[in-house]
């Protein structure tokens, strides 16, 4: 009895663990806002030196990031992978020279298949778009953006972000 209750425990432990949680910024409809879980908070900023602030596209559904802007991406608790859905302008004007402050990030245009994701260990993660579309469809002559629809964030559930309401 107690090695089945050991192992129920244990499988438990590894489901939650391995939870994902997929924030489809449709449902949010903004730049800046906090999951309604109060699990994770998106924050966006435009370069100082561009005149283009980050945008929600309504029509797209994506959220917008411009040459030089940066993306943070906060969490109650460590996050250990965020996968992006990128949208169909983000995909033209995907950058191989986006970075973030921690951990790794990997943009993929392997076979034309788009697969941007971040692997680490951190409650908060800031990305930083590329100058220039060098992966992108739109080619290097074109400014970069960093464009998603959804975005799947594995880990980061436990606790709530700071200014997440009470």
């Amino acid at each position: 009895m107690k090695r089945i209750l050991v192992s129920v425990v244990a499988a438990f432990i590894a489901m939650t663990a391995s939870a994902a949680t997929t924030i489809t910024v449709a449902d949010y409809a903004a730049t800046n806002f906090i999951t309604t879980d109060n699990h994770f908070s998106i924050a966006t900023e435009k370069a100082a030196s561009s005149s283009i602030a980050p945008a929600y596209n309504e029509t797209s559904k994506d959220l917008r990031i411009y040459a030089g802007g940066t993306l943070t991406i906060t969490a109650g608790s460590p996050m250990q992978s965020i996968s992006f859905e990128m949208s169909t302008k983000g995909k033209a004007r995907l950058s191989a020279n986006n970075t973030v402050d921690c951990g790794t990030l990997v943009c993929d245009t392997t076979g034309g298949v788009v697969k941007v994701k971040w692997t680490g260990d951190s409650k908060k993660v800031v990305l930083t778009v590329g100058e220039k579309a060098t992966l992108g469809t739109d080619g290097a002559g074109a400014s970069a953006q960093f464009d998603f629809t959804a975005l799947t964030i594995e880990g980061g559930t436990e606790g709530t972000v700071e200014g997440a309401p009470l």
